[in-house]
């Protein structure tokens, strides 16, 4: 694939409305060869995913959802949940989680604190609006 191609699928992909990500996939694949897994492509998703605070289902009883943030990033496609000391490592294409580790990584009180009420005002959000 030519590198315009790349960048002009890039640009899309970033460009996609929230929760139709899939379906711009499958067009662009239609319209020209797609390597969803060469490094610019999945550097796309994955920047796609942290900008649009993607929520990634959890099998958990404790929480239904995981939103992604840049800041909660603890290396390549792992990020970390504090409220629930977990690290998730997510595959961006298919918007789930694919291994969670325990962690025991330890915040400042005030830190935690804020952390709880920004978990809590969240799960307030998308319970108003993505239920």
């Amino acid at each position: 694939m030519s590198e315009d191609h790349e960048k002009i699928q890039k640009y899309i992909i970033k460009s996609t409305p929230y929760g139709e990500l899939s379906e711009v996939l499958r067009d662009l694949e239609r319209l020209a060869p797609l390597n969803a897994h060469s490094p610019a492509i999945s550097q796309a998703v994955e920047d796609y995913n942290e900008d649009h605070l993607a929520l990634i289902p959890l099998k958990s009883p404790l929480q239904s959802y995981f939103p992604l943030m840049t800041c909660s990033k603890v290396g390549a496609g792992r990020y970390l949940d504090q409220a629930n000391k977990k690290i998730y490592t997510i595959d961006h294409l298919k918007g789930e989680v694919i291994s969670v580790e325990d962690t025991t990584v330890e915040l400042v009180d005030s830190v935690e604190e804020l952390l709880s009420h920004l978990s809590q005002a969240a799960a307030k959000y998308t319970e108003k609006y993505y239920k």
